[in-house]
């Protein structure tokens, strides 16, 4: 796993795993009419960028919109003319758990107006749900390696049995 803060020290186009809560999301149509994602996320340790291009958007989208926290594989992207970002390759749902396993739900910042709560504040229904996150395969099938595993410097799994 690679965190934020470590981002800036490592070499262009290195293979980069991070995991981080949507903070923003942007959906711009390129110059050539294609869509392309741009996230930013924050870990423990600071804000990061991520691009999801229409390849990987169109596998990623109904992740992306379900769910707010990523396990994200990727290329970083650290040069002088196109700054720091990482251009994603896989985007999963990563499903924060408390200590004791039960899951977090993460709630966005909401806005009030003078008649309540504005769309997507409290009391309107959320993206993800937690009936989503828990019923993903993939997400629990990572979860469950996670638990008995652990990741080295390269954000590689490594199982418990190993």
């Amino acid at each position: 796993m690679t965190w934020a803060s470590q981002l800036a020290r490592l070499p262009d186009r290195s293979r980069v795993r991070v995991v981080g809560v949507r903070e923003r999301a942007q959906t711009p149509r390129t110059r050539s009419g294609k869509r392309t994602c741009f996230l930013t996320l924050e870990d423990p340790t600071g804000l990061l960028d991520v691009v999801v291009f229409e390849n990987a958007l169109n596998r990623a989208g109904e992740t992306i919109v379900r769910h707010r926290a990523y396990l994200i594989d990727g290329t970083l992207q650290n040069n002088p003319e196109r700054g720091l970002a990482i251009i994603a390759e896989d985007v999963r749902p990563y499903v924060v758990r408390t200590d004791a396993g039960a899951p977090v739900r993460i709630r966005r910042g909401v806005k009030t107006g003078p008649m309540g709560p504005a769309l997507g504040g409290p009391g309107a229904p959320e993206e993800e749900s937690w009936a989503h996150a828990e019923g993903d395969d993939l997400a629990e099938e990572l979860l469950a390696a996670e638990a008995g595993g652990s990741y080295d410097a390269r954000g590689t799994l490594r199982p418990a049995n190993r």
